[in-house]
């Protein structure tokens, strides 16, 4: 009798000890499905908000941000001309490159040139342009300011800062901000892969979605408007 007693006592444990591993993998798999995509489930998560642009983004928006899949050594010539021009953002005074889709779906990059302003570029508007490109003091914020926000919400483009501390990026239709490289990577032609698209999108719209932010509805943007 004192034996079977044991054994049920055993059997009890036992089967408490089961339950709690069960739980235990359950809740590890709980916290798993909350967790944001690993690096490796970043081209998957990318290729899912991708097909959400279309929606998402207007045709100029979409013509902006396809700078990054089709970035060439003369954009980032232009990148350079307005870093130069912005003492490597040691000065205080900034440079300004518009972005423009040519016919063949290659970029253009203008560098608008110097001007002795402090801590701003007024300049005139091209409706043709898809993207602004400028740089940021190093004593600043480097991502996109308030101001540049609302230029980039008025013209329906993207706004990307270039600064010593990375590229930035403000998407008009999500109202994310992202950084597209880190430190001066953006002005080596070899960092320019199609990953770095793919990780814009997915951070852009993923950190959307996190915070519930509904995707501003935009209006039909004809170009040379």
């Amino acid at each position: 009798m004192r034996q079977f007693s044991q054994l049920v006592i055993l059997a009890v444990l036992f089967a408490a000890l089961a339950g709690h591993v069960q739980n235990s993998r359950s809740a590890a798999s709980d916290k798993c499905a909350n967790e944001s995509p690993s690096e490796g489930n970043r081209d998957e998560a990318a290729a899912d908000y991708e097909i959400g642009t279309n929606s998402a983004w207007s045709s100029r928006l979409r013509a902006g941000f396809g700078l990054l899949r089709r970035m060439d050594e003369g954009v980032i010539r232009a990148f350079e001309q307005a870093w130069m021009t912005s003492g490597c953002g040691s000065n205080s005074r900034e440079g300004v490159v518009l972005i423009f889709l040519r016919e063949d779906g290659s970029y253009r990059g203008k560098s608008l040139g110097f001007r002795n302003e402090y801590k701003e570029f007024r300049f005139t508007w091209d409706p043709g342009a898809v993207a602004v490109v400028h740089t940021h003091p190093n004593s600043c914020d480097p991502s996109p300011s308030e101001q540049d926000k609302r230029v980039a919400d008025k013209y329906d483009v993207p706004m990307f800062t270039i600064t010593v501390s990375g590229m930035y990026v403000y998407d008009p239709a999500t109202t994310v901000t992202s950084r597209v490289l880190q430190r001066l990577d953006w002005l080596k032609p070899s960092k320019w892969t199609e990953g770095v698209y793919r990780t814009v999108i997915a951070e852009l719209f993923g950190e959307a979605n996190k915070r519930g932010i509904p995707i501003r509805p935009l209006k039909p943007t004809i170009f040379g408007e």
